[in-house]
């Protein structure tokens, strides 16, 4: 299954934050997780917590169904 999380109006370059996600990007949600929480990147931070925000939205979203 898939879960979405969206973050808006985020006060960063766009590639910045597309130079951190590419790192992410193929790793299991654990590991990303992991690697972003002890990333010195700014970008890490809203990339950790719109995951987190996702995996949120997964759960909610599989205990109403």
């Amino acid at each position: 299954m898939e879960s979405r999380a969206i973050a808006r109006h985020i006060r960063q370059s766009p590639y910045k934050v597309r130079k951190t996600l590419d790192s992410v990007r193929g790793m299991s949600v654990n590991d990303a997780l992991n690697y972003l929480h002890f990333s010195p990147e700014k970008a890490a931070k809203v990339i950790e917590k719109t995951i987190r925000s996702a995996v949120s939205n997964f759960i909610n979203k599989e205990e109403n169904a």
